[in-house]
């Protein structure tokens, strides 16, 4: 975006601070991936998201019928972004949490073409990131398939992909192996959280 400057008669013309892109970069980020890695939002259910979606006053995130509780980590960072969007389009009537220079002035959700440039340089992507928190729900629950599919609102086909990991098999090595490989995942969804805290 340029914005008009007039200065000695003429106009000018300069970009905005590549300071103020970087912190609404950022903040959309970290709120996209509390979202997919916390929350395990689908990236377009993540994308779509009603403002009424996240109802700070009650502390919850609602949306179809995922009714979750807003930990601290979503909660700031919707604060943040809520925040900085107000600043930069105080007067947007799009209904969706994220919006772009493109949807700020429609009620467009943003596309995929919004999304991937703030995930490029991630050591996982957004489909792994989501992936990765219902493999760690079902390592810590026990791979109870009532709860994963309560809580993320999973089919019980969907729910199977992700708790056949955790039951006995013929093939110990394999399961093992299996295992190793949530836990290294589980590992990247630790260190992405912490890396952009």
């Amino acid at each position: 975006m340029w914005i008009r400057i007039v200065r000695h008669g003429g106009p000018r013309r300069r970009p905005r601070s590549t300071t103020t892109v970087r912190n609404q970069a950022d903040s959309a980020l970290k709120l996209l991936i509390a979202l997919v890695g916390i929350h395990a939002l689908y990236s377009y259910q993540a994308r779509a998201l009603p403002l009424t979606a996240i109802d700070f006053t009650r502390g919850r995130l609602t949306l179809g019928d995922i009714d979750h509780p807003l930990d601290a980590f979503t909660e700031q960072a919707a604060v943040d972004y809520i925040h900085l969007r107000h600043q930069r389009w105080p007067h947007t009537r799009n209904p969706h949490v994220f919006i772009s220079s493109q949807t700020a002035h429609t009620r467009a959700p943003v596309t995929t073409g919004w999304m991937q440039p703030l995930l490029r340089g991630l050591p996982v992507t957004a489909r792994k990131l989501r992936e990765d928190r219902i493999l760690e729900e079902a390592a810590v629950t026990g791979a109870e398939p009532q709860h994963l599919c309560a809580v993320f609102n999973i089919t019980p086909e969907t729910e199977l992909r992700y708790t056949r990991f955790f039951h006995p098999r013929p093939h110990g090595q394999r399961r093992r192996i299996r295992l190793q490989h949530g836990d290294i995942v589980t590992d990247h969804h630790a260190h992405l959280l912490a890396a952009i805290m």
